[in-house]
């Protein structure tokens, strides 16, 4: 009980609450405008109606929330939104259905972006145990490899498979005896030979960590592969520590966000991390008159909107930027 009352206190002493707080604020008036402020607002914008912009802009605080705070901050984000949403679309909306389906279609895209952000976390948090295992003293690390829920292989510089955690023995459905001595490219891909695009051949060539993601046909899995090389005293590869951490859940995720974004009448774009463009719907490039060709892994979404190079909102919300850089480049108008 203490413990929860401290997590709720330090969240709201955290600026980055407030700004959620003030987010949604701005999504209630834009909402209401005429019954709390008494300003009767455009009918259109961008060549959408008033109320789709509404609806969309209340995406910008549910993602936010979802990536500070998490799934919890995330489903209380859209517990609001949907809260702030319905009453309009049910009560004063002159379409209703219409109102209904665009608020319907803002809580999915919530969903799904909320489910990205967690499994991200998880993957994440995932890496952080593994290369903390691999940097451990070998009799520590020991106990702990067949606990990883991850594939995690010992390779020597001949493709040979010295050692493997349990894991890999149950998804090659086979025991260490029949493994352990073999080709990794045999066992694992049912190759006589390396792959072009095979890690441990990459880190050979480099002498850097290797990876891939990579759909294996015979599991009906995608898997996130990670092939680190262990040196010797001269500097020489020796060893490979593989890891194949299993993404399929992340990847069917991001098909359906692709399919819902693509498939929305709503103009709307997806950046990652690095600020790269993932998603550019074809509403935005029949907007924008930009093709998705022009903008996708390209840090330029600015140009949909601005004439010089400028953080958009979505950046500043990614580097999680305090609310008054984000009233610096929007003065009030977020």
């Amino acid at each position: 009980m203490a413990l929860q009352r401290d997590t709720v206190l330090r969240t709201i002493r955290d600026y980055r609450f407030w700004l959620v707080v003030a987010l949604f604020a701005v999504g209630i008036i834009l909402h209401y405008p005429q019954h709390l402020v008494g300003i009767e607002a455009p009918s259109s914008l961008l060549g959408l109606t008033r109320h789709t912009i509404e609806r969309v802009y209340l995406l910008v605080p549910i993602i936010y929330a979802s990536f500070i705070f998490g799934i919890r901050g995330g489903i209380t984000s859209l517990a609001v939104a949907l809260a702030i949403m319905l009453p309009r679309a049910i009560l004063i909306s002159v379409s209703p259905d219409e109102a209904l389906v665009e608020s319907i279609g803002v809580i999915a895209i919530g969903v799904v972006v909320n489910l990205l952000f967690h499994m991200r976390r998880r993957e994440q948090e995932r890496i952080r145990v593994s290369d903390a295992l691999l940097k451990a003293e070998e009799e520590k690390w020991r106990g702990s490899f067949n606990a990883l829920e991850d594939v995690m292989l010992i390779i020597d510089r001949d493709y040979n498979i010295e050692n493997i955690n349990d894991s890999g023995l149950a998804l090659l459905g086979k025991s260490r005896d029949e493994v352990i001595g073999k080709k990794c490219y045999q066992i694992l891909r049912g190759t006589k030979c390396p792959q072009e695009e095979c890690p441990c051949r990459k880190t050979l060539e480099t002498k850097q960590v290797g990876s891939l993601d990579h759909y294996e046909a015979r599991f009906d899995r995608f898997f996130s592969i990670k092939s680190s090389p262990i040196f010797d005293e001269n500097g020489e590869i020796v060893k490979f520590v593989d890891l194949m951490r299993d993404i399929t859940e992340l990847k069917r995720a991001e098909e359906m966000l692709a399919k819902i974004i693509d498939g929305s009448s709503i103009s709307m774009f997806v950046i990652d991390r690095a600020h790269k463009v993932t998603h550019w719907n074809t509403a935005l490039e029949a907007l924008t008159g930009l093709k998705r060709e022009e903008i996708m892994g390209t840090n330029e979404q600015w140009r949909a909107f601005y004439a010089e190079k400028r953080p958009v909102l979505a950046d500043l919300i990614v580097d999680g930027a305090s609310a008054e850089e984000i009233e610096r480049y929007y003065q009030g108008k977020c």
